[in-house]
């Protein structure tokens, strides 16, 4: 198998245990706990990026990614889920950049 037929496998949890402090900081709360908190705080951290300039298209799609994944499931879901890890893989800079504005 090669590195592009690699399939990784992500969960909710994995990907709020990962992003959910960078996340908060940007969105000016505590730590999200879970899906729907996390969502949340993504459209509020999204709305926070744009208003000082910095680029938040990936933030703004994981979320809405991941409100996707929730009503799916099976590969369909697995696939959504890996897309929104990817996105806040992305962003992750942007939400460093953010902390460091503070």
């Amino acid at each position: 198998m090669t590195t592009a037929e690699t399939i990784t496998t992500l969960t909710f949890e994995q990907i709020i245990n990962r992003y959910a402090e960078k996340v908060a900081v940007v969105a000016d709360e505590t730590p999200a706990t879970d899906l729907d908190e996390f969502i949340g705080q993504l459209e509020i951290a999204s709305e926070n990026l744009d208003d000082t300039g910095i680029d938040s298209d990936d933030v703004d799609a994981a979320a809405t990614l991941l409100a996707e994944a929730r009503t799916s499931d099976g590969s369909e879901q697995q696939v959504l889920l890996n897309r929104a890890g990817q996105r806040l893989l992305n962003a992750s800079g942007f939400l460093d950049d953010y902390e460091l504005m503070l």
